[in-house]
């Protein structure tokens, strides 16, 4: 995410004299991707209305989804999360990738979108309906990614039911695999709420430290608030503190 960044900063400033709207378009949607994943939501925010309202003067349905789902993406990053409004960027993304006829981004744009109704527990029934489809539409075209997103989807929903299509440590596999380090942080947090406090402390140990690697502060904090609970469930008061101490230098005392 860093490089992306540098690349960002670099597309801006060949960008900021140039006379090709599209070239601008592309600088501040790569800006705003950036700035979205690594929790920057104002300038991220900022870069993605330029780049939204060149999409609208170019008349280019793809590139306005494009700016409306990264939306969405900075607003679920943001802090505190605004979800809600997450979910209506994904939604419109989706309808924007449809009119475009890519529907590979359609399929994404839901997951994102199921995804974000899972961490908020708002509209879980349609939210389950639109997992099925996204593990149907991935099953169709043979992406085995967008089917762990999907099944991973589905089992953020229902987390004490069996994972369809895939087991946790399936879709563990392929996310390291393809370096989704965000999703193999996801799908380890979960597998480690399966499993006995006993076991549960590796894999919360590896899912901090991915987050660590992907620039992840939101999960990294997630992973160490359930070190907690595994810690104080098995007794360990000195573990506990420790950990508790790690978790105050992130994120602070409150």
């Amino acid at each position: 995410v860093e490089l992306v960044g540098e690349l960002a900063e670099r597309a801006l400033a060949l960008a900021g004299d140039s006379d090709h709207d599209r070239e601008r378009l592309a600088a501040h949607h790569l800006a705003g991707a950036a700035d979205a994943y690594r929790g920057r939501e104002s300038s991220a925010l900022d870069h993605l209305e330029q780049a939204e309202a060149i999409a609208l003067a170019l008349g280019d349905p793809w590139e306005l989804a494009a700016a409306r789902q990264m939306r969405g993406v900075a607003l679920t990053h943001a802090t505190p999360r605004q979800t809600a409004l997450a979910m209506v960027e994904y939604e419109a993304a989706m309808n924007g990738y449809a009119v475009a006829g890519d529907t590979m981004h359609v399929n994404n744009a839901r997951f994102m979108w199921a995804s974000a109704a899972a961490e908020s527990g708002v509209e879980l029934e349609r939210a389950g309906r639109m997992a099925a489809e996204c593990v149907d539409y991935a099953r169709s075209v043979g992406n085995t990614h967008e089917l762990a997103h999907a099944c991973l989807a589905q089992v953020r929903l229902n987390p004490d039911a069996p994972v369809e299509a895939h087991d946790l440590e399936s879709l563990i596999g392929i996310f390291r695999r393809l370096g989704d380090l965000r999703c193999l942080t996801r799908s380890l947090l979960l597998q480690a709420r399966r499993v006995s406090p006993e076991a549960a402390v590796p894999l919360l140990e590896h899912a901090y430290s991915v987050a660590v690697s992907a620039g992840d502060r939101g999960h990294q904090i997630t992973a160490l608030e359930q070190l907690v609970e595994a810690h104080r469930a098995l007794g360990d008061t000195l573990r506990t503190q420790v950990v508790l101490g790690r978790l105050e230098a992130i994120a602070r005392a409150d």
